[in-house]
């Protein structure tokens, strides 16, 4: 019984130290703010249009990836700025 309660009483321990130490990781300043959140970084950037926007749809090839854009209808190879994100969708308005 001893070592029972010897081992629940360093794991309450462990574990209460493990929470101050992630704690203190939280407030660390990153140099990549938008790591998992890719899409967030292209809020406010001009890109040309790959694709027409049609009915509200659109793509836009942003370095080798290929995004889907929302908004007014316009024609291929126009400048359009990134004014928010939805999920995988960048919405979009002439820039």
């Amino acid at each position: 019984t001893a070592q029972i309660v010897l081992f629940a009483v360093l794991g309450l321990c462990a574990i209460l130290i493990g929470r101050v130490i992630q704690g203190r990781q939280k407030d660390e300043v990153t140099d990549a703010p938008f790591l998992n959140e890719r899409g967030r970084h292209m809020i406010g950037k001009v890109y040309p249009l790959e694709t027409a926007i049609r009915d509200g749809a659109g793509s836009v090839k942003i370095g080798d990836s290929v995004w889907r854009v929302t908004g007014a209808d316009m024609a291929a190879g126009e400048k359009v700025r990134v004014a928010a994100i939805d999920g995988g969708t960048l919405v979009v308005e002439p820039a």
